[in-house]
């Protein structure tokens, strides 16, 4: 009985590592909680997404890889666009706070301008695509 409540701790740490390997890496394709992140991230540092467009046509998947690992578990990605309206610093907060969130995310391409009309840098276009990575499961 004593050597099961020694366990208890154990089994406790290994439940976390789970979960953390779970929000890095999910079963399955969610792109809605992407979303959300990039969703609460933007708002968070003071940005205004004006949209957020899915990747998935042949075209955007064209040089997209897939991963085997060694015990045979498939690594997909998904892809988004996001566009967004903000400052420098809220655009370098945005970016890290992607960076220290659990789930990987990679910035594949991004691009800046000032907005039509104004010469401010509180009104910078941002336009991205990112990665994010998950186990396919099918």
């Amino acid at each position: 009985l004593s050597s099961v409540k020694e366990m208890d701790p154990q089994i406790d740490r290994k439940k976390d590592d789970l979960n953390a390997l779970n929000e890095a890496l999910p079963m399955g394709e969610d792109i809605q909680d992407l979303v959300a992140l990039l969703e609460a991230a933007a708002k968070d540092k003071g940005l205004t997404i004006s949209t957020i467009i899915p990747l998935n046509s042949e075209e955007d998947l064209a040089g997209a890889e897939e991963i085997v690992t060694p015990e045979g578990f498939v690594i997909s990605q998904m892809g988004v666009e996001v566009n967004l309206i903000g400052s420098y610093p809220a655009l370098k907060g945005f970016l890290e706070t992607l960076e220290g969130t659990r789930k990987i995310i990679n910035v594949k391409d991004l691009s800046i301008s000032s907005a039509a009309g104004t010469l401010t840098a509180s009104n910078l276009v941002i336009t991205m695509s990112l990665n994010s990575y998950y186990l396919n499961n099918s």
